[in-house]
């Protein structure tokens, strides 16, 4: 992904859109008086990034030259750009496309999505996730559920985040597999005699892909025994879990931030495994969780 850095040290990763200047909603802001409200625009057209004047007061500089007002000019790797002052300059280190991220509004390390999910505020601490359900990325965090769109901010973990997406692009692919769907596979979960390790299968007709013992298949299997006990149930109704009653069947969860941490990782291995609708595995309403889909079978 395109990103800057300036004489200071300070890091900058680039949004596909990232307006420069001194406004709150600017991508970057730079607080100057040399700099302009709405100073510059630095974009991805699709090839490459680009830098447009957008009739700063003070000029966009480009290696060094002034950019005619309002017009742009290419920047390649290693160029440098600087807004109403010359020596202020930024670097263009990397100049890779944008990708998929959650930035930190007030400067920080951005969230990029691993396996189809990006865990903010740290995959050990997921106290949102954020991942694409198809036709467009979802923002989960606690009992609230709600579409995001380029650009819009939201806040997690006592901070302010703005979520980037390049048009048209979607979660990243399990790589090596042909795709399945919850819909087409049976989740088979077989139990140790003593319990103590549960084994995940995805089945689809003949063919298995076998993912091992993981602890985090406890908790599926845990509420795929409630999905089958509740077939009875009208489908949207089957299945649900209270948080704090699950809290209860599962001794070694201290409380809601090891259930993220569990669910994160049920759908990281399901993407990886090639099923690419995987967040959907786990279910989320006010105070209540479900695995996502009745096809499952168990064995001891």
């Amino acid at each position: 992904m395109g990103t800057l850095r300036h004489e200071t040290g300070e890091l900058v990763v680039l949004s596909p859109e990232h307006v420069v200047g001194r406004m709150s909603s600017c991508s970057l802001i730079l607080d100057a008086s040399f700099v302009s409200t709405a100073h510059a625009l630095i974009r991805w057209t699709g090839r490459s990034w680009e830098v447009r004047d957008l009739g700063s007061k003070n000029g966009t500089f480009v290696n060094g030259y002034r950019l005619a007002a309002g017009s742009a000019a290419k920047l390649s790797q290693g160029a440098t750009v600087a807004f109403g002052r010359p020596s202020e300059a930024w670097q263009l280190i990397e100049a890779t496309p944008p990708t998929v991220m959650a930035v930190p509004v007030e400067g920080g390390q951005p969230r990029y999505a691993t396996s189809g999910v990006i865990a903010v505020p740290t995959r050990d601490k997921p106290e949102a996730m954020i991942y694409f359900t198809g036709n467009h990325w979802l923002l989960e965090l606690a009992d609230e559920k709600r579409a995001l769109k380029p650009g819009e901010r939201f806040y997690a973990a006592g901070r302010q985040w703005r979520f980037e997406s390049p048009a048209g692009l979607a979660a990243p692919t399990a790589s090596n597999e042909e795709p399945w769907d919850l819909e087409s596979v049976i989740l088979a979960f077989m139990v140790s005699r003593n319990h103590e390790h549960v084994r995940l299968e995805l089945r689809k007709g003949e063919c298995v892909r076998d993912l091992g013992h993981r602890s985090c298949f406890y908790l599926g299997l845990i509420l795929a025994r409630h999905r089958l006990d509740d077939r009875a149930r009208p489908g949207d109704q089957s299945g649900w879990v209270d948080n704090e009653a699950l809290l209860k069947m599962m001794p070694e969860y201290t409380g809601d931030s090891h259930l993220n941490v569990d669910i994160y990782r049920l759908r990281k291995l399901l993407h990886d495994a090639g099923l690419f609708d995987a967040p959907r595995i786990i279910e989320r309403r006010r105070g209540q969780v479900r695995l996502g889909t009745d096809r499952v079978e168990l064995d001891a």
